[in-house]
């Protein structure tokens, strides 16, 4: 083996062990979040107010 392909090789083996340890890193992570908390629906409907009503009739309002 020459040494371009032995540093190649080198290479490639670095390379692949970082790979590995970001994939470990990253499941650790993943691991570690809280579960999502489900949102609250709003109980009480909006109310429109006659000005809300109002102002989509108004021209240049869209």
């Amino acid at each position: 083996m020459n040494p371009n392909q032995m540093m190649m090789a080198k290479a490639m083996v670095a390379q692949q062990a970082l790979r590995e340890e970001a994939n470990r890193s990253r499941e650790a992570h993943r691991s570690d979040r809280r579960p999502e908390q489900a949102r609250t629906e709003r109980t009480e409907p909006r109310s429109h107010s006659f000005f809300d009503i109002l102002g989509l009739a108004l021209p240049g309002r869209r």
